[in-house]
């Protein structure tokens, strides 16, 4: 597998894999007109938009063998003054799960926070419902910190959860 930072290239993969992990992880939580729409095409103008004009402090890593795009990773470096970078997306395709796939692009995602972050705190915010990504992060020693609720696409209100790691420490085994 290789780690890489995604390019504008991948913009389409990487929304395919978004849209395909949403209906599967999500499919409790949002709205089914949402889900059986288009949501490729959303996807694709968000990722679309992330890769060809970066956000300050952004950076994505996608995962990729025989040049399919397996997972990704989205984080905003120093997002937060209390809890540090953002990591905003952790996606792996369905049939890729369980591979340490999702580790790997965690690996990424510390390596870079170690270079660059002045906060060396990490968080992330879990569907309350997605059970396998709270596994996920409480295996790599998250610990949950709060709730607030997300105004998803397609409306409503989905309560979410706050995972957070204070130092880096936990996770520098992956780095």
């Amino acid at each position: 597998m290789l780690y890489r930072t995604a390019t504008k290239e991948d913009a389409r993969q990487i929304a395919a894999l978004h849209a395909a992990s949403w209906r599967t992880a999500y499919r409790e939580v949002l709205s089914q007109a949402y889900l059986s729409g288009d949501i490729e095409s959303d996807r694709l103008a968000v990722w679309s938009e992330r890769l060809l004009n970066p956000s300050t402090g952004q950076q994505v890593f996608v995962a990729e063998m025989d040049y399919r795009i397996h997972g990704f990773a989205c984080a905003f470096l120093d997002h937060d003054r209390r809890w540090g970078t953002f990591l905003d997306n952790v996606h792996v395709a369905h049939d890729s799960q369980r591979r340490r796939i999702g580790s790997g692009l965690m690996a990424e995602v510390v390596r870079w926070c170690i270079t660059h972050a002045s906060i060396r705190g990490l968080y992330v915010w879990v569907v309350e419902s997605n059970r396998n990504a709270q596994q996920f992060y409480q295996r790599l020693g998250a610990t949950s910190s709060g709730h607030d609720y997300w105004s998803p696409p397609g409306g409503g209100s989905v309560r979410r959860l706050l995972y957070t790691w204070s130092t880096l420490d936990p996770l520098l085994h992956l780095a």
